[in-house]
């Protein structure tokens, strides 16, 4: 008897060639994966354990959220329409000082609620005490590339500190859970630093996820004090020579002023 039945939806086909919708389909799922989308009625519904009538419902790949902090669902509605540098030092800096291992795991609980509930089933994210919300999207059955936030200031220790969450998670709840070195940006981050994540990164086999420039002035004062844009101090680290995701690149090229 194979696990489950969904008989009589569209699904939304995405393909080399296109998009298209396959109307009046079924698809038959054994495990936690699919097996066969085909037209509805060709499969006997006695033989599955669950049969889902989704009738005038669309079955389509779930979405990807490229960049989160997703427990940061907590402060949601504090700090609004401030300067982003306000918004950092003045509110959620401060907040971030004060979470404990729990609020960010309940944190993520809630946020992956919410985007399960908007056909979210991915997402990359990047915050503290990642151990946790490993825990978090294991338990939630979604898929998370997964880094632990770290800053300059807290030195090499830190990077290992994240490279052993990478060995320790990446693989984790059967495949669905993957792990990247995570220094927060350029600006935080001094060039040393952010040389020894490429190497632990490569050692690793990992990719980086890295804030870039959240603001046209941090572009401007990169220029102003170096002569070279964020994204050009990320190349000439190395960065650039690995699995990248960048957040937030605002202003200037890789390779020129």
């Amino acid at each position: 008897m194979s696990d489950l039945l969904i008989q009589n939806c569209d699904v939304l086909k995405i393909g080399s060639t296109g998009v298209e919708v396959l109307r009046g389909q079924e698809i038959l799922v054994h495990g936690n994966k699919i097996g066969v989308i085909q037209p509805s009625g060709q499969a006997d519904a006695s033989h599955f354990r669950q049969v889902i009538d989704a009738h005038g419902m669309l079955a389509m790949p779930g979405l990807i959220n490229t960049h989160a902090h997703v427990s940061m669902v907590l402060f949601r509605g504090l700090a609004e329409d401030v300067p982003v540098d306000k918004w950092f030092n003045d509110y959620i800096w401060p907040l971030e000082s004060n979470l404990r291992e729990d609020d960010v795991y309940w944190g993520m609980m809630l946020g992956l609620a919410e985007m399960i509930e908007s056909g979210v089933t991915s997402v990359a994210d990047h915050y503290f005490h990642m151990d946790r919300v490993a825990e978090a999207v294991e338990q939630a059955g979604t898929r998370a590339l997964l880094g632990w936030g770290i800053f300059g200031n807290q030195g090499e220790q830190a990077v290992k500190m994240t490279a052993d969450f990478v060995r320790q998670h990446n693989g984790a709840a059967n495949g669905r859970i993957r792990a990247w070195m995570a220094p927060h940006a350029p600006y935080t981050c001094d060039d040393d630093f952010l040389r020894a994540c490429v190497r632990e990164a490569k050692q690793l086999g990992a990719g980086i996820h890295i804030h870039v420039s959240e603001n046209m002035n941090q572009t401007r004062v990169s220029l102003e004090r170096r002569g070279i844009t964020p994204i050009q101090v990320i190349e000439q680290v190395g960065l650039l020579e690995l699995p990248t995701i960048l957040a937030h690149v605002k202003g200037g090229t890789a390779g020129g002023h």
